[in-house]
C-alpha cells in the first residue's frame, strides 16, 4: 500500500514537474522576444537622444560662435570707420597746421563719445597719436568705471603703441593682464601711420553667446555665492544632469 502510494506520489510529482517546466518554457520563449525588443528599443531610444543632444549642442555652438564673429566683425569694421571715414584725420591735420593740441584733443573725444558710448561691447576706445605732445583721446563706454579701465590701459599702453609701431595696416588683438583689446593704426593721405585706436573690449558682452552655449542656465561668477547659484540653476536646468564650468577670459591672467 506504501509502495504503490509512493510510485503515485513520485508519479504526481513527475507530472507536476513537466507540467511546471513546459509552463516556464512556454513562459520564457513568449517573454523571450519581448525583453529583446524592449532592450534595443531602449537601446535606440538612448542612442538617438544622444545623438539629438549632440546635434543640438554642435547646433548652439555653431550660432554661438556665429554670434561673436559677428561681434567680432563689428568692431572692425568700427576701427575701419575710425580710419576712414575722415573725421580724426582732418582734425589730426588741422593740429599739424595751428599746432592747438587742445583743439584735436576736444574734437576726437567727442567724436569718439558721440559713436561709442553707448556701445556694449566696449569698455573703452582710445586714441593714442604718435606725437607724444598730444593726449589721449577716449570715450568710456557703458556701465564701466572710469579711473579703473583709465588706469589698466594706461599700464599696457607702452607696450600696445610697441606692437603698433612694428604693423602698418594690419588689426592686432591683445590679451593682457586679463583684458582683450583690438588695435588699429590710422593712417595719413600719405599712408604713414600717425595714430593708434586701441578698443578695449567687455569680454563679457562679447562673448556671452559662448557663456550661455546649451541654452538656460549659464552665466559667469565673480564670486563663490554667484558660483554656487548659477551652478544650482544649470544643474536644473540640464536634461543630461552636468554643467560645463570653464575660467572665464575677463578674469584670467
Amino acid at each position: 500500500m506504501t509502495a504503490a502510494w509512493n510510485r503515485k506520489g513520485v508519479g504526481w510529482v513527475r507530472r507536476i514537474s513537466l507540467k511546471a517546466g513546459l509552463m516556464a518554457t512556454i513562459v520564457i520563449c513568449w517573454l523571450a522576444p519581448i525583453v529583446t525588443v524592449a532592450v534595443l528599443a531602449g537601446i535606440l531610444l538612448e542612442t538617438s537622444y544622444r545623438q539629438s543632444v549632440r546635434q543640438e549642442v554642435e547646433r548652439a555652438a555653431e550660432n554661438a560662435m556665429e554670434q561673436v564673429q559677428m561681434r567680432l566683425e563689428d568692431a572692425v569694421n568700427n576701427s575701419k570707420m575710425v580710419s576712414y571715414d575722415g573725421t580724426v584725420r582732418s582734425s589730426y591735420r588741422w593740429y599739424m597746421q595751428e599746432g592747438v593740441g587742445v583743439t584735436l584733443y576736444r574734437a576726437v573725444n567727442d567724436y569718439l563719445t558721440h559713436r561709442f558710448s553707448l556701445d556694449e561691447k566696449y569698455k573703452a576706445v582710445f586714441i593714442n597719436f604718435w606725437d607724444e605732445d598730444i593726449p589721449q583721446s577716449y570715450a568710456l563706454c557703458s556701465n564701466t568705471a572710469g579711473y579703473e579701465v583709465r588706469l589698466a590701459f594706461r599700464e599696457q599702453t607702452d607696450g600696445i603703441l610697441a606692437v603698433m609701431r612694428e604693423v602698418d595696416t594690419e588689426i592686432r588683438f591683445l590679451l593682457l593682464d586679463g583684458e582683450l583689446y583690438m588695435a588699429r593704426n590710422l593712417l595719413d593721405s600719405s599712408f604713414t601711420p600717425y595714430a593708434t585706436v586701441v578698443m578695449m573690449f567687455d569680454a563679457e558682452q562679447v562673448l556671452r553667446p559662448l557663456a550661455e552655449l546649451g541654452g538656460s542656465g549659464g552665466g559667469i561668477a565673480h564670486n563663490q555665492i554667484e558660483l554656487e547659484e548659477i551652478l544650482a540653476n544649470g544643474l536644473r536646468l540640464s536634461r543630461v544632469g552636468q554643467v560645463l564650468v570653464e575660467r572665464c577670459i575677463a578674469g584670467w591672467k
